[in-house]
């Protein structure tokens, strides 16, 4: 009866989160209003990675990898949408609700909190009641609604937005479930808390440092326990189960088991397009600077967001003044978390000063412990990724939010610990400490700011047409690009990306799409009549899909020079459709509208060659 009214309570906080942000604007507003992740699901259930092996399927931020289009948000949300898809076909319907999904995700997080928090024991009690342990009262409504997520939840709620809301779900449960192993270790919990570490990745890369975090508590807590060696190996061999599925997975959609596809994607951002397969200037910036840009960034970006105004400077206290592509369209944090976050860190080094030599810990003292050093270990090495990553935006600050959660769910452990050894604890006391903290919740839900949102959908019938489009065949590609080439003509999207065929301008970066290649020339020529020595055309550089290519000639043509590529070494880029990118910018000229190049030609297979 217990769990059945958790399951109700659940359903109810659920709907409520999705009629409360929009993500359910109406009846029949329920379907996503970007198709990547239902091209993907749909890809998978005819028995294909691959969402087509057709370029002219290309759209923004997708990718062309392993002969057909890929999305880059992995595979994890895909794989749990499959079931609900097979479902509505089994009873006739051409679609299951996106967002109805999602919910279900908020449902069964929900339940799985309530189930640990409201009803497992802790190993130093009999039972656990939410009206004598502020911790646990408090721990349902604090992840589940954690102001960040819900802020997330009322953006644009694209495939971007959607991939970070199921990865902060994601990243909660592993958190609960590493509580639950640490209050009553047994070997399923084991099993199962390593396997759910390893898997996490697929939902998103970065969330692997909580999966670490959670696999390296559940180890040191079965040596505690003297298990046998066999038991916690095998449970850290399931981790590396889901990671080694991760790496093959990649190497199955982009031809590399490190990449994640986004060397790959296309979209029509120039300075992104070299950042992410060239080279970028934030990379050699400061530690100073850098740490304070991150910490700007996550606590002090609250009003005047600079959207998709991707460039833009100082419009946040301590943003660089190194070019960046930043984005911040709602707002994360702010200086309250960390002081909570700091204020947590010092009573739980003052609990663990005060006991180290004393057994018999309280369970709030031993959650505490455990939720922060989840926490902090999973926190400083995303705090190291994103101080030089060439790319942040609000989303991606959402990585920190299961972290930061954890570490305000272990203040009210700490706190509400240290209060019960005052003779003056009581009701009241246990009654104020969670009025404060659901009035923060709800400030910092209030004041937060949306500049890209409401959620937008689609309807069934926009749906039901996109099913049952008929696809284009493939393009027939030529030899090569030359001046005043037609490129619509072929039909993909972001073929010459950068490059403007009419007069010959390029971009930092630029993309093309051409078929069998056995080398790459370009013919380029100075722009605005400039004069260029010999050596900065080969600073000129050129890949193949992944693969950077290795000049092979620089000589003097009528117009300027004509710079020979060898052809990709790799057999996979060999062969079929392939993407080259071409950059013709140095590092410190990526803020230019245009490079100092004019590319006449490009061609990739000798003229006495056919297709």
């Amino acid at each position: 009866m217990k769990h059945a009214c958790f399951l109700l309570l659940a359903g109810f906080l659920g709907l409520n989160l999705l009629v409360s942000t929009n993500l359910i604007g109406g009846w029949g507003q329920w379907y996503s209003d970007n198709m990547a992740y239902r091209r993907q699901t749909e890809a998978l259930l005819h028995g294909s990675m691959a969402l087509s092996n057709n370029p002219r399927q290309i759209s923004w931020d997708l990718a062309w990898g392993a002969g057909g289009v890929q999305q880059v948000w992995g595979l994890g949300v895909p794989l749990w949408q499959v079931p609900f898809e097979l479902t509505a076909r089994l009873f006739g319907q051409p679609a299951f609700p996106d967002r109805l999904i999602f919910g279900v995700a908020v449902v069964a997080t929900g339940y799985f909190l309530m189930r640990v928090f409201w009803s497992q024991p802790r190993s130093s009690q009999a039972t656990s009641t939410i009206l004598r342990d502020p911790g646990a009262c408090l721990a349902v409504p604090l992840l589940l609604f954690f102001p960040p997520f819900v802020t997330l939840c009322r953006t644009r709620f694209y495939v971007y937005e959607e991939v970070q809301a199921y990865g902060y779900l994601a990243g909660t449960d592993l958190l609960a479930m590493t509580i639950s192993f640490t209050r009553r270790p047994t070997r399923s919990k084991y099993f199962c808390l390593n396997l759910l570490a390893g898997f996490i990745s697929f939902v998103r890369p970065t969330l692997i440092v909580y999966g670490i975090a959670a696999v390296l508590i559940a180890a040191f807590q079965s040596r505690r326990l003297r298990w046998t060696w066999l038991r916690s190996f095998s449970g850290i061999c399931l981790f590396f189960l889901g990671v080694l599925a991760l790496l093959i997975t990649n190497w199955v959609r982009f031809d590399s088991a490190k990449e994640f596809g986004h060397q790959l994607n296309l979209n029509a951002i120039d300075q992104m397009r070299f950042a992410s397969r060239f080279d970028h200037p934030y990379r050699l910036e400061p530690l100073g600077p850098a740490f304070r840009e991150l910490f700007g960034g996550l606590f002090l970006a609250r009003s005047d967001l600079n959207a998709t105004d991707w460039y833009r400077a100082d419009f946040f206290a301590g943003q660089s003044a190194t070019l960046r592509w930043r984005e911040f369209y709602f707002t994360t944090f702010d200086l309250s978390y960390l002081l909570i976050a700091g204020v947590t860190c010092i009573l739980v080094a003052w609990s663990f000063w005060q006991k180290r030599n004393r057994a018999g810990l309280t369970g709030s003292e031993v959650d505490a412990r455990v939720v922060t050093a989840w926490s902090l270990l999973a926190i400083m090495p995303l705090w190291l990724f994103y101080l030089w990553c060439p790319f942040i935006a609000s989303r991606y600050l959402l990585d920190f939010a299961p972290g930061l959660a954890g570490l305000c769910l272990a203040g009210i452990f700490a706190f509400s610990e240290l209060l019960q050894r005052s003779q003056n604890f009581g009701r009241v006391s246990r009654s104020a400490i969670c009025c404060i903290c659901l009035f923060w919740l709800g400030s910092e839900i209030h004041t937060a700011e949306v500049v890209l949102g409401p959620p937008q959908s689609h309807t069934l019938a926009e749906i039901v047409t996109w099913q049952a489009k008929t696809t284009e065949a493939p393009p027939e590609l030529p030899n090569s690009y030359e001046l005043g080439v037609d490129l619509g003509k072929y039909g993909i999207t972001f073929n010459g990306i950068g490059w403007n065929p009419d007069t010959g301008e390029a971009a930092a970066a630029i993309a093309f799409f051409i078929r069998d290649p056995t080398l790459l020339e370009i013919e380029v020529a100075p722009a605005n009549e400039i004069q260029l020595a010999p050596v900065e055309y080969s600073s000129i550089k050129a890949k193949i899909g992944l693969e950077t290519l290795n000049l092979r000639s620089n000589v003097k043509s009528e117009f300027g020079r004509i710079l020979v590529f060898d052809g990709p070494s790799s057999k996979v880029y060999q062969n079929g459709v392939q993407v080259a990118f071409l950059a013709f910018a140095r590092t410190d000229e990526l803020g230019m509208a245009k490079s100092k190049f004019l590319v006449r030609r490009i061609s990739w297979r000798p003229e006495n060659q056919s297709l």
